[in-house]
């Protein structure tokens, strides 16, 4: 059975990208204009973002380029994830096979 306590919400994930990718730009000492002007993002999408955390993906993807950041994306659901041994075996007998 999955536990959804340990889960986080889409609302909560939102938030914390918001606050996470502002102490970043705060770090990297842009205003949120000069991360507009880098980044190719409207300044009200950049105030959008910070304010909601509602933003595109392809505007986030640049936004993150602006602060180099691009590249940690990519690491997203790079690797399955299990919820059994079973499930392991199985996906790792599917690879074996796909490989002779």
């Amino acid at each position: 059975m999955i536990n959804l306590d340990a889960w986080k919400m889409p609302s909560e994930m939102r938030w914390q990208l918001r606050d996470r990718f502002r102490e970043r730009r705060k770090e990297a000492g842009y205003s949120q204009e000069k991360i507009a002007e880098k980044s190719g993002v409207s300044l009200g999408s950049v105030k959008r973002f910070e304010q909601t955390g509602e933003i595109s993906l392809t505007s986030f993807c640049k936004l993150l380029a602006a602060i180099g950041y691009l590249n940690d994306l990519d690491e997203v659901m790079k690797r399955p994830t299990y919820r059994s041994l079973d499930q392991m075996q199985k996906e790792l007998d599917r690879s074996k096979r796909r490989n002779e």
